[in-house]
């Protein structure tokens, strides 16, 4: 889980909130990830509440082995931070096993 911050919707617009998350609203939110399909990657916040179909996706220029560089973006909402390494396997962002694979 990421450090508790508060994600507030405000009148359809997700905005940095001002206050940090009780720990009731944390269990709460904490509870419903399961079955949201929310992992690791995805911050607390009271938008939980009022908001549907989250993602948190991760973005980069990515160097692929001719050297250009291109965009690329992977979907990590539903990953657990302890089992996560991300590798960029020629231009794309990629879930990898360990640090070590190539």
């Amino acid at each position: 889980m990421l450090g508790a911050v508060d994600i507030a919707n405000v009148d359809g617009v997700l905005t940095p909130g001002t206050a940090t998350p009780s720990p009731e609203a944390l269990a709460r939110y904490e509870a419903d990830r399961p079955r949201r399909g929310l992992g690791d990657f995805v911050p607390n916040g009271c938008f939980l509440e009022s908001s549907e179909g989250i993602r948190s996706v991760l973005w980069g220029n990515c160097k692929r082995s001719n050297n250009d560089v291109v965009p690329s973006t992977l979907d990590v909402t539903a990953l657990a931070l302890s089992a996560t390494y991300v590798g960029n396997s020629d231009g794309a962002l990629t879930i990898r096993t360990s640090a070590l694979t190539t």
